[in-house]
């Protein structure tokens, strides 16, 4: 995480520039949910109320209208939710999903709202640990008791980053922090921040949503946390 709050806003505003940049060629390689995320949605009954929290081009929220949900969507990129406007459009369940612009860590919804939480992909995204709890305890302000979430985040023990984790640590951050590159056509390039989550930083950030744990696990390079409402 980031330790200097003012490298950590100008590093949130990089990164934002670079989403909206990005967001046509983004949308190209993010194209359907991940098996995980299907796997939880299946749990729950049509007509289920969804946030899909991080929602980017809408590969998650088209899936839960298709799949009788009602949804939605939340992303701080609006070039990303423009693309996810055109394809709820285009698969024809608009009226199933609503997207808004916003900030994971203050929600403008109401306590008690949703039968479940997706928030995949987004939380390893925000350089300040106390950006990073206040969003995971929104998750839990928002949900309706009994309601579920189904969290993720990019784990250390990815063996493609084993070399670049030995590096030392910059100055106002800390280890697990790095600047991913994503490469276009032309030679242009774009640095993604990420915080890199240990087994233990991760179940430890959930553990304190107040939620409770139904079970943690990893898959594809991720660390999951499915939790629940008591």
């Amino acid at each position: 995480m980031v330790t200097d709050p003012e490298k950590a806003r100008k590093i949130k505003i990089k990164l934002l520039e670079t989403f909206d940049e990005i967001a046509p060629h983004f949308d190209m390689t993010r194209y359907k949910p991940w098996p995980e995320s299907k796997k939880f949605i299946s749990t729950f009954q049509k007509g289920s109320y969804f946030l899909d929290l991080g929602c980017g081009n809408g590969r998650n929220s088209i899936h839960l209208a298709k799949e009788g949900m009602r949804v939605v969507g939340c992303d701080f990129s609006g070039a990303l939710l423009e693309i996810a406007k055109n394809k709820l459009e285009w698969n024809q369940v608009q009226n199933k999903t609503e997207i808004f612009l916003g900030d994971v860590s203050s929600l403008p919804i109401k306590n008690d709202t949703f039968d479940a939480v997706l928030y995949i992909a987004t939380v390893h995204h925000l350089p300040l640990k106390e950006e990073r709890l206040a969003s995971i305890k929104e998750v839990n302000r928002i949900l309706k008791p009994g309601g579920r979430a189904l969290i993720s985040a990019w784990a250390q023990e990815q063996e493609k980053f084993r070399e670049e984790l030995k590096e030392p640590v910059q100055g106002g951050m800390e280890y697990g922090d790095i600047f991913l590159p994503w490469k276009m056509k032309a030679g242009r390039e774009f640095q993604r921040y990420y915080h890199l989550f240990s087994k233990s930083e991760f179940e430890d950030l959930t553990k304190s949503s107040g939620l409770e744990v139904v079970r943690y696990f990893f898959s594809a390079d991720n660390h999951y946390a499915e939790l629940k409402k008591k």
